[in-house]
């Protein structure tokens, strides 16, 4: 005598395998959302094939919604226990234009840099640390804001262009660059026309004939760019040198 069979093993095996297939799919599709911008080509045109481990040791503070996409201020800080004499600091905003947006080098100083920066979409800020070891340790941080590089410039000072001014205070030096740093996705609110980029892409700060920081970007720094640092100069000879992507050169001299 056979065994009768149950009449809804099709409609189980349906249900079953249907969930499976729809489980697989799920999976596949948070694999494909979960790929970003750096894991796509980020990484490889920043670090190439090199390790990069992630260290939470490596502060970031940011806003998490930017009021002024134009110019939000930041701070990163690589708090890992143990100074080396070298320590670059390479900050990506995943989503910008030009994600590489700044590479801050410190020799035989805290590396611990506050600046004001463009942001253009809703991104990850992404720092990599990078001492004269050649180990690469990165955290990350997500921040809210929009429209930072395409923002129309405003006058926010009356300072003649290029004009570099040095703040001392507690321990911190502040560097002050008044410069538009237009990003090339400006338009004259006027003509209508485009804006031409013009930014300060080189910076470097001596002080007492050695060369203790020095900065390289693109775009993404804001309008009258700030540099803040926890280097004690009061009382030192202090050089500044800046250089724009045109050729301008600029430079402060706390002696001349």
């Amino acid at each position: 005598m056979s065994k009768r069979r149950d009449p809804d093993w099709f409609v189980k095996w349906f249900i079953y395998i249907f969930m499976i297939a729809f489980g697989l799919s799920m999976w596949l599709a948070a694999s494909v959302y979960a790929k970003t911008t750096w894991d796509e080509y980020i990484k490889q045109e920043v670090v190439g094939d090199k390790t990069v481990w992630y260290d939470n040791s490596i502060l970031i503070t940011a806003p998490y919604r930017a009021l002024d996409p134009a110019g939000v201020e930041i701070s990163i800080y690589d708090r890992a226990p143990g100074i080396v004499d070298y320590t670059k600091l390479t900050l990506v905003i995943d989503e910008n234009p030009t994600p590489c947006c700044a590479t801050f080098e410190f020799w035989n100083m805290v590396p611990h840099i506050m600046t004001n920066v463009r942001v253009n979409a809703y991104t990850d800020l992404r720092v990599l640390s990078e001492n004269n070891y050649n180990a690469i340790r990165y955290n990350k941080q997500y921040i809210k804001a929009a429209g930072g590089c395409s923002a129309p410039p405003v006058l926010t000072s009356d300072q003649p262009f290029g004009t570099i001014n040095l703040i001392q205070t507690n321990g911190w030096t502040k560097i002050k660059i008044w410069h538009p740093n237009f990003s090339g996705m400006q338009f004259d609110q006027l003509t209508r026309t485009e804006i031409p980029a013009e930014y300060i892409e080189h910076v470097q700060m001596i002080v007492d004939e050695q060369l203790v920081w020095e900065y390289n970007g693109s775009i993404g720094i804001a309008q009258d760019v700030f540099f803040m640092m926890p280097i004690h100069t009061e009382g030192k000879h202090v050089i500044v040198h800046a250089r724009d992507n045109l050729g301008n050169e600029f430079t402060y001299d706390n002696i001349d």
